[in-house]
Protein backbone atom coordinates (compact mmCIF):
# COMPACT_ATOMS: atom_id res chain seq x y z
CA UNK A 1 0.00 0.00 0.00
CA UNK A 2 1.13 3.53 -0.75
CA UNK A 3 1.40 5.97 2.15
CA UNK A 4 1.03 3.27 4.81
CA UNK A 5 2.79 4.65 7.87
CA UNK A 6 2.48 1.34 9.73
CA UNK A 7 4.30 -0.42 6.92
CA UNK A 8 6.96 2.29 6.84
CA UNK A 9 7.54 1.77 10.55
CA UNK A 10 7.75 -2.01 10.16
CA UNK A 11 10.38 -1.65 7.44
CA UNK A 12 12.38 0.80 9.56
CA UNK A 13 12.38 -1.75 12.39
CA UNK A 14 13.54 -4.58 10.11
CA UNK A 15 16.31 -2.40 8.67
CA UNK A 16 17.53 -1.48 12.15
CA UNK A 17 16.69 2.20 11.74
CA UNK A 18 14.56 1.99 14.90
CA UNK A 19 16.01 0.31 17.97
CA UNK A 20 13.67 -2.46 19.12
CA UNK A 21 13.93 -5.87 20.83
CA UNK A 22 13.98 -9.03 18.72
CA UNK A 23 10.34 -9.92 19.29
CA UNK A 24 9.23 -6.57 17.92
CA UNK A 25 11.34 -7.27 14.84
CA UNK A 26 9.66 -10.67 14.45
CA UNK A 27 6.21 -9.13 14.74
CA UNK A 28 7.07 -6.43 12.19
CA UNK A 29 8.36 -9.12 9.83
CA UNK A 30 5.07 -10.99 10.14
CA UNK A 31 3.16 -7.76 9.55
CA UNK A 32 5.07 -7.12 6.32
CA UNK A 33 4.33 -10.67 5.13
CA UNK A 34 0.62 -10.17 5.77
CA UNK A 35 0.53 -6.89 3.86
CA UNK A 36 2.38 -8.54 0.98
CA UNK A 37 -0.32 -11.22 0.82
CA UNK A 38 2.05 -13.98 1.90
CA UNK A 39 -0.03 -15.20 4.85
CA UNK A 40 -2.30 -18.22 4.31
CA UNK A 41 -4.38 -17.44 7.38
CA UNK A 42 -5.06 -13.71 7.30
CA UNK A 43 -5.09 -10.56 5.19
CA UNK A 44 -4.97 -6.79 5.59
CA UNK A 45 -8.32 -5.02 5.20
CA UNK A 46 -7.23 -2.04 3.11
CA UNK A 47 -10.73 -0.56 2.96
CA UNK A 48 -11.02 -0.46 6.75
CA UNK A 49 -7.54 1.02 7.10
CA UNK A 50 -8.39 3.66 4.48
CA UNK A 51 -11.52 4.54 6.47
CA UNK A 52 -9.44 4.96 9.61
CA UNK A 53 -6.96 7.17 7.73
CA UNK A 54 -9.79 9.34 6.41
CA UNK A 55 -11.11 9.89 9.93
CA UNK A 56 -7.64 10.65 11.30
CA UNK A 57 -6.99 13.22 8.59
CA UNK A 58 -10.11 15.12 9.66
CA UNK A 59 -9.66 14.98 13.43
CA UNK A 60 -7.19 17.15 15.31
CA UNK A 61 -5.02 16.49 18.34
CA UNK A 62 -6.48 18.05 21.48
CA UNK A 63 -3.50 18.26 23.81
CA UNK A 64 0.27 18.06 23.94
CA UNK A 65 2.97 19.56 21.71
CA UNK A 66 0.99 18.65 18.56
CA UNK A 67 -2.33 20.11 19.70
CA UNK A 68 -4.35 21.48 16.80
CA UNK A 69 -2.54 19.37 14.21
CA UNK A 70 -4.11 16.54 12.25
CA UNK A 71 -4.00 13.26 14.16
CA UNK A 72 -2.94 11.59 10.92
CA UNK A 73 0.29 13.56 10.86
CA UNK A 74 0.91 13.45 14.61
CA UNK A 75 1.05 9.71 15.30
CA UNK A 76 4.28 7.81 15.91
CA UNK A 77 5.24 4.70 13.96
CA UNK A 78 4.37 2.19 16.66
CA UNK A 79 0.96 3.87 17.08
CA UNK A 80 0.26 3.34 13.38
CA UNK A 81 1.24 -0.30 13.73
CA UNK A 82 -1.32 -0.80 16.50
CA UNK A 83 -4.04 0.81 14.39
CA UNK A 84 -3.10 -1.35 11.41
CA UNK A 85 -3.18 -4.48 13.58
CA UNK A 86 -6.92 -4.00 14.15
CA UNK A 87 -7.38 -4.13 10.35
CA UNK A 88 -5.94 -7.64 9.92
CA UNK A 89 -8.70 -10.18 9.28
CA UNK A 90 -8.94 -13.97 8.98
CA UNK A 91 -9.17 -15.37 5.45
CA UNK A 92 -11.71 -18.04 6.40
CA UNK A 93 -13.92 -15.40 8.07
CA UNK A 94 -13.24 -11.89 6.72
CA UNK A 95 -15.46 -10.28 9.34
CA UNK A 96 -13.28 -11.61 12.17
CA UNK A 97 -10.11 -9.96 13.45
CA UNK A 98 -6.86 -11.90 13.46
CA UNK A 99 -5.68 -10.21 16.65
CA UNK A 100 -8.20 -10.13 19.47
CA UNK A 101 -5.78 -9.06 22.17
CA UNK A 102 -3.15 -6.36 21.74
CA UNK A 103 -0.53 -6.17 24.48
CA UNK A 104 1.71 -3.16 24.78
CA UNK A 105 4.58 -2.77 27.23
CA UNK A 106 5.99 0.70 26.88
CA UNK A 107 7.97 3.31 28.77
CA UNK A 108 5.97 6.12 30.32
CA UNK A 109 5.34 9.36 28.43
CA UNK A 110 5.30 7.61 25.05
CA UNK A 111 1.67 8.24 24.12
CA UNK A 112 0.06 5.00 25.33
CA UNK A 113 -3.08 6.72 26.64
CA UNK A 114 -3.37 8.89 23.54
CA UNK A 115 -3.19 5.99 21.08
CA UNK A 116 -5.79 3.92 22.93
CA UNK A 117 -8.10 6.95 23.12
CA UNK A 118 -7.68 7.43 19.36
CA UNK A 119 -8.29 3.73 18.73
CA UNK A 120 -11.47 3.92 20.78
CA UNK A 121 -12.59 6.89 18.68
CA UNK A 122 -12.02 4.91 15.48
CA UNK A 123 -13.78 1.83 16.83
CA UNK A 124 -16.84 3.90 17.73
CA UNK A 125 -17.40 4.12 13.96
CA UNK A 126 -16.79 0.48 13.05
CA UNK A 127 -18.11 -1.72 15.86
CA UNK A 128 -21.65 -3.15 15.81
CA UNK A 129 -24.65 -1.33 17.15
CA UNK A 130 -25.01 -1.34 20.96
CA UNK A 131 -21.38 -2.44 21.45
CA UNK A 132 -19.96 -1.89 24.93
CA UNK A 133 -16.51 -0.46 25.64
CA UNK A 134 -14.89 -0.59 29.09
CA UNK A 135 -11.64 0.38 30.76
CA UNK A 136 -10.25 -1.21 33.92
CA UNK A 137 -7.23 -0.30 36.04
CA UNK A 138 -5.95 -0.55 39.62
CA UNK A 139 -8.28 2.30 40.65
CA UNK A 140 -11.11 4.40 39.28
CA UNK A 141 -8.95 7.43 38.52
CA UNK A 142 -6.63 5.40 36.29
CA UNK A 143 -9.58 3.70 34.59
CA UNK A 144 -10.91 7.14 33.65
CA UNK A 145 -7.67 8.27 32.00
CA UNK A 146 -8.89 7.04 28.60
CA UNK A 147 -12.15 8.92 29.04
CA UNK A 148 -10.23 12.03 30.06
CA UNK A 149 -8.25 11.71 26.83
CA UNK A 150 -11.36 11.18 24.66
CA UNK A 151 -13.35 14.07 26.15
CA UNK A 152 -11.08 16.83 24.76
CA UNK A 153 -10.83 15.05 21.40
CA UNK A 154 -14.60 15.30 21.10
CA UNK A 155 -14.62 18.92 22.29
CA UNK A 156 -11.84 20.12 19.96
CA UNK A 157 -13.33 18.38 16.91
CA UNK A 158 -16.96 19.46 17.32
CA UNK A 159 -17.10 20.89 13.79
CA UNK A 160 -16.17 17.50 12.35
CA UNK A 161 -19.01 15.67 14.08
CA UNK A 162 -22.72 15.59 13.37
CA UNK A 163 -25.03 17.48 15.72
CA UNK A 164 -25.69 15.51 18.91
CA UNK A 165 -23.37 12.73 17.72
CA UNK A 166 -21.80 12.41 21.16
CA UNK A 167 -23.20 12.38 24.67
CA UNK A 168 -20.52 12.89 27.31
CA UNK A 169 -21.40 12.52 30.98
CA UNK A 170 -19.33 12.12 34.12
CA UNK A 171 -19.64 8.34 33.96
CA UNK A 172 -19.71 7.41 30.27
CA UNK A 173 -19.43 8.45 26.63
CA UNK A 174 -22.21 7.52 24.21
CA UNK A 175 -21.79 7.54 20.42
CA UNK A 176 -25.42 8.17 19.51
CA UNK A 177 -25.55 7.05 15.83
CA UNK A 178 -24.97 3.39 16.73
CA UNK A 179 -25.60 3.51 20.49
CA UNK A 180 -22.08 2.46 21.47
CA UNK A 181 -21.27 3.27 25.08
CA UNK A 182 -17.86 3.50 26.74
CA UNK A 183 -17.72 3.23 30.53
CA UNK A 184 -14.63 3.37 32.78
CA UNK A 185 -15.06 0.93 35.66
CA UNK A 186 -13.97 1.42 39.25
CA UNK A 187 -11.65 -1.31 40.50
CA UNK A 188 -13.45 -4.25 42.05
CA UNK A 189 -12.82 -7.88 42.91
CA UNK A 190 -16.37 -9.08 42.45
CA UNK A 191 -18.77 -7.02 40.30
CA UNK A 192 -17.23 -6.83 36.81
CA UNK A 193 -18.66 -10.10 35.49
CA UNK A 194 -21.34 -10.25 32.81
CA UNK A 195 -20.42 -6.94 31.17
CA UNK A 196 -20.04 -8.43 27.66
CA UNK A 197 -17.43 -5.93 26.43
CA UNK A 198 -16.91 -5.72 22.70
CA UNK A 199 -13.74 -3.73 23.40
CA UNK A 200 -11.88 -3.24 26.66
CA UNK A 201 -8.60 -1.79 27.86
CA UNK A 202 -6.75 -2.91 30.98
CA UNK A 203 -4.27 -0.20 31.96
CA UNK A 204 -1.41 -0.29 34.46
CA UNK A 205 -1.81 -4.06 34.69
CA UNK A 206 1.48 -4.42 36.56
CA UNK A 207 -0.10 -2.59 39.50
CA UNK A 208 -3.30 -4.66 39.61
CA UNK A 209 -3.50 -6.45 42.98
CA UNK A 210 -5.39 -9.29 41.29
CA UNK A 211 -6.05 -10.51 37.74
CA UNK A 212 -9.80 -10.48 38.33
CA UNK A 213 -10.58 -7.33 36.25
CA UNK A 214 -8.85 -8.79 33.17
CA UNK A 215 -10.38 -12.23 33.72
CA UNK A 216 -13.83 -10.65 34.06
CA UNK A 217 -13.41 -8.72 30.82
CA UNK A 218 -12.16 -11.78 28.92
CA UNK A 219 -14.87 -14.09 30.27
CA UNK A 220 -17.46 -11.45 29.39
CA UNK A 221 -16.29 -11.61 25.75
CA UNK A 222 -17.05 -15.32 25.36
CA UNK A 223 -20.44 -14.60 23.78
CA UNK A 224 -19.29 -11.43 21.97
CA UNK A 225 -18.69 -11.59 18.24
CA UNK A 226 -15.28 -10.31 17.19
CA UNK A 227 -14.06 -8.99 20.58
CA UNK A 228 -10.96 -6.90 21.13
CA UNK A 229 -8.85 -6.23 24.23
CA UNK A 230 -5.91 -3.93 24.96
CA UNK A 231 -3.47 -4.76 27.76
CA UNK A 232 -1.10 -1.93 28.70
CA UNK A 233 1.81 -2.15 31.08
CA UNK A 234 4.09 0.87 31.46
CA UNK A 235 7.78 0.08 31.83
CA UNK A 236 10.46 2.02 33.63
CA UNK A 237 13.11 1.79 30.91
CA UNK A 238 15.20 4.35 29.02
CA UNK A 239 13.13 6.39 26.57
CA UNK A 240 15.52 5.47 23.76
CA UNK A 241 14.00 1.98 23.93
CA UNK A 242 10.66 3.54 22.91
CA UNK A 243 8.72 0.35 23.56
CA UNK A 244 9.43 -3.25 24.36
CA UNK A 245 7.71 -6.59 24.55
CA UNK A 246 9.32 -9.70 26.06
CA UNK A 247 6.91 -11.72 23.93
CA UNK A 248 4.95 -10.95 20.79
CA UNK A 249 2.80 -7.94 21.58
CA UNK A 250 0.04 -8.97 19.20
CA UNK A 251 -1.60 -12.22 20.21
CA UNK A 252 -4.35 -14.27 18.67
Amino acid sequence: MKDNKALDYAFSVIKGEVETPKYVKLQCSEFIEILNGQSKDCFFDEDLFAKFCKILRVLKMARGPKAGKSIYGALAGYQWLLIAATCIKKRDNPSERRYKKIILEIARKNGKTAIVAILFMLLFYTEPEFAKFFSVAPNGALAKEIKEAIDPLISVNKKAFATAEWKVTRDYILHSPNSIRYTPLNFSTSNMDGREPTVYIADEVGALPTNYPIEAMESGQIMVKNPLGFIIRPLTIPLRMRWQMPKRYLTG
